[in-house]
């Protein structure tokens, strides 16, 4: 049961919260469960909706600098700015579509088990996946080290690629 207070605060939310809701504003945003998400391209925006929100905030997550942000807006989700790229020698991830049948899947782990770590580098769920160990996965996905391998990747599992990211170092971003 909501007591008084509950509903106060509830409806005082509600209030608070619509205008960044509505379908003519350009804010993106999700919902999952409870927790509503706002992805915002401008710092006025962001300034205005966590003076506003600030009660029910519960995490931020921006980029570090104005260079950071510069990047992110022109380049879009398939790079991703790290510090780091992972294990040192991994500039891309390649997301699989579910969709790759059984007998291509077992093939293509073949091919890539040809090929030492310094190439590429499957997850455990993935490989487990890939030689038919497990019937499905969430995301199954592949680090490569360069775009030539991930160009003979690419032609081996055509039209079976979800995604692409491509890892860029922030530091090779910043001209100070």
């Amino acid at each position: 049961m909501f007591s008084k207070i509950d509903k106060d605060i509830l409806l005082e939310y509600a209030e608070t919260i619509k205008p960044y809701l509505e379908k003519d504003n350009e804010i993106k945003k999700r919902t999952e469960g409870s927790v509503i998400s706002f992805f915002i391209e401008d710092k006025p925006t962001y300034d205005k909706i966590s003076q506003h929100m600030f009660r029910w905030i519960s995490e931020v997550h921006e980029p570090g600098s104005q260079e950071d942000l510069d990047f992110l807006l022109a380049n879009g989700a398939k790079k991703i700015l790290v510090d780091e790229i992972p294990y040192g020698k991994y500039n891309y991830k390649v997301t699989l579509k579910c969709d790759l049948a059984v007998n291509r899947r077992s093939d293509f782990f073949s091919w890539l088990s040809k090929y030492t770590e310094d190439t590429f580098k499957v997850s455990k769920e993935t490989a487990r996946w890939l030689k038919n160990e497990r019937k499905w996965s969430a995301d199954p996905f592949i680090y490569v080290s360069n775009s030539s391998m991930l160009t003979m990747m690419g032609m081996y599992v055509s039209g079976h690629i979800r995604r692409i990211d491509q890892y860029v170092l922030r530091s090779s971003i910043h001209t100070e």
